[in-house]
Parts: structure tokens; C-alpha cells; sequence
């Protein structure tokens, strides 16, 4: 489970905005050819041991999905919605520089300064904000997802995510 974290973290640590495709994809639970784009590793894919993770974006909405995993497992993205340079620097009203703890595994240390921590599963979803370097504020049921047996996807309204 901790190195598809370490997935996810990598994956958007590398995104950039010049990637984006400004797709919408269908959040049905079936990843069709290129609906997140390309799907080549660092472009709009990561492959990490079984994994793999999509992402794209449109005007309304943040897409993820994930193939090759147990869709009761959670998937776990940090999200920096305003970085800064060191991108690790900062302090505690900057985002928080640890994990959140989900189903008794965490980052001890994350390589940047997070603002929201996107957590989703069969049955669950919910939307952390960073606040005093820990992460108080949760909303759940926010957005979209669906799944079928080992491919799920979920859509995140930019609203709620804050950047």
C-alpha cells in the first residue's frame, strides 16, 4: 500500500499544468483508451508495482483513476494547491509538511507542504484541508465516483480542493 502512495505523491509532484488535456472524462468506472489523455508513464499515467494512476482535469472538475488495485483499498493523493519555493519550506500555515493517518498506515514526512489529502474507496470518499501542520477539516461524499472490480475513478469539483 505505501508505494502506491508514494505513487500518487510522485505523480503529482511531476505534473505540470503544459500536460493538461482538458478532457472530461466519464466517471464510470471503465478507463477507455486516452480518455485521460495520453496514457504513457508521465504523461497522464504513473505505473507503480500493480497500479496504475490517470489524472486530467477540465474547467469544473479534478479526474483521477486507478486500475490494477482492490478497489476496497483506499487511494490517497496529497494535493499542494499553492506551492512555494524550497517546495518543502514554509511553515505550518503554508500546509502540512506529515500525513494523514488512513487505515493505520502514514507519511511520516511528506517531500512537500500539502493543502488537501483526497482519500477514496468502494463506499467512501472524503476531502482533508491542511490546517496548524495536521488536517481537521473533512467533507465527505464530495464529487464523483464509480467503480467496477479493479478500476476505480473519481471527480473532485476544483471547489472543494480550494485552489
Amino acid at each position: 500500500m505505501r508505494s502506491a502512495f508514494t505513487g500518487a505523491l510522485m505523480f503529482l509532484v511531476g505534473l505540470v499544468p503544459a500536460l493538461a488535456q482538458f478532457r472530461t472524462p466519464t466517471v464510470d468506472g471503465v478507463i477507455a483508451t486516452n480518455e485521460y489523455g495520453i496514457h504513457a508513464n508521465g504523461a497522464n499515467q504513473y505505473t507503480t508495482g500493480g497500479a496504475i494512476w490517470y489524472m486530467t482535469w477540465d474547467a469544473n472538475n479534478l479526474f483521477i483513476g486507478v486500475s490494477g488495485t482492490n478497489t476496497d483499498d483506499a487511494a490517497v493523493v496529497y494535493i499542494d494547491v499553492n506551492p512555494i519555493a524550497p517546495i518543502n519550506g514554509g511553515n505550518n500555515a503554508d500546509g502540512a509538511i506529515v500525513g494523514q493517518t488512513y487505515n493505520n498506515t502514514n507519511f511520516e514526512a511528506l517531500p512537500f507542504r500539502a493543502d488537501r489529502v483526497v482519500y477514496f474507496k468502494d463506499g467512501f470518499t472524503e476531502i482533508r484541508s491542511a490546517a496548524g501542520g495536521g488536517w481537521p477539516s473533512v467533507a465527505t461524499n464530495v464529487g464523483s465516483y464509480a467503480s467496477v472490480p479493479g478500476v476505480r475513478e473519481y471527480s473532485i469539483p476544483w471547489g472543494s480542493l480550494g485552489g
